[in-house]
């Protein structure tokens, strides 16, 4: 019995640092993406040439930088902001609109299956008049 448990547990850790491992690499595989298009994007703006290796070299740079070297501040609408404000702000802002839409999603999916079902002419008995 005890032999059982155990495997479900390490099935269940193995799982877990599976997922976790494939969000961390799916994670830093957009922050590089990212500032490799930031990269090109300004050396473009510049107009200056962009070889793909340098690119992607500088990507790394900027990612290692983005990672272990954050800023303690940041420039956002030409105000100095501590990071941990500015990003508890944009949090909470990000939060509240991803509240109104799930809300807004959920009236018009269950306004739209409510249709359907009554096109349907499927019974179901709280929806009768």
């Amino acid at each position: 019995m005890i032999k059982k448990n155990n495997t479900a547990f390490i099935y269940y850790r193995n799982l877990f640092l599976k997922r976790t491992a494939n969000g961390i690499i799916v994670l830093l595989g957009v922050t590089i993406l990212v500032l490799l298009g930031l990269y090109m994007a300004r050396q473009g703006r510049l107009g200056l040439p962009a070889t793909l290796g340098e690119s992607l070299l500088q990507a790394l740079q900027d990612t290692y930088t983005y990672i272990f070297h954050h800023p303690e501040v940041y420039i956002w609408h030409k105000q100095i902001f501590p990071a941990g404000d500015l990003v508890r702000q944009l949090f909470f802002n990000s939060a509240g609109l991803l509240f109104v839409s799930l809300c807004i999603a959920t009236l018009v999916g269950g306004f739209l299956g409510i249709i359907a079902a009554r096109l349907r002419h499927r019974h179901i008995p709280h929806l009768s008049y």
